[in-house]
């Protein structure tokens, strides 16, 4: 059977079966490929099966990348030769505290004011504000200077409103813990979050980018 012409467009919908088409389903990748790389946009193409297996990619022996998904180029998700699974595009973030900063009594935002890295550009004055909805991974880490009686609490802020705190009591005076939250959270675009402190009296957070610092990654 002949390859199909890049000027074809399957019906929306359409079922095709094996008999049809190329034992291999090469006309299918070609046409696919020849749309890819065509001034006008390609088709999708979905495979489905409610018996078998629907689709199997294996290079068998081979040392080569399994599956990629390129975007302009570039691969936004690989499978690599051995399973490991690379996605480039997701984003992520790690900002941190780079000098002290003084909190009085009661709640204060730590204001990470450096960042290590920030992918997508979504981190600005401390505050962490999602571009795509789908489930995150949040961890903060804040040292803080406190007295022996002092209660501290480190909270995750979605939306000005908490979604997640830990609290810390300290042994004796004069300590700097290490205080850690962390949590998946469901965001939907435009939903925002940061990091807050509270304690009874003023407190002093080191600023270190090892000490003090707040990541952010897209999970699915």
């Amino acid at each position: 059977m002949t390859n199909l012409a890049v000027t074809n467009t399957f019906v929306s919908g359409a079922i095709i079966t094996a008999s049809g088409h190329n034992t291999n389903y090469s006309d299918i990748v070609n046409y696919i490929n020849n749309r890819n790389t065509a001034v006008a946009s390609w088709d999708g193409v979905s495979v489905a099966s409610s018996t078998i297996v629907p689709l199997t990619v294996d290079n068998g022996t081979g040392t080569q990348n399994i599956f990629e998904v390129l975007d302009n180029g570039a691969g936004v998700l690989v499978v690599k030769d051995g399973g490991y699974v690379d996605m480039a595009g997701q984003p992520r973030v790690r900002a941190y505290r780079s000098s002290n900063q003084s909190i009085s009594a009661g709640t204060g935002q730590v204001t990470f004011n450096a960042e290590t890295y920030d992918l997508k550009g979504e981190f600005a004055a401390g505050v962490y504000t999602a571009g795509h909805t789908g489930l995150y991974l949040f961890t903060a880490t804040v040292a803080v200077s406190i007295g022996a009686t002092d209660v501290i609490q480190l909270t995750l802020i979605k939306n000005g409103v908490t979604a997640v705190a830990a609290t810390f009591v300290p042994a004796v005076s004069g300590v700097t813990p290490s205080v850690c939250v962390a949590d998946i959270q469901s965001m939907t675009a435009a939903d925002t979050m940061e990091v807050s402190l509270t304690c009874t009296n003023n407190m002093t957070v080191t600023g270190t980018e090892f000490q003090t610092f707040f990541t952010v990654y897209k999970l699915a």
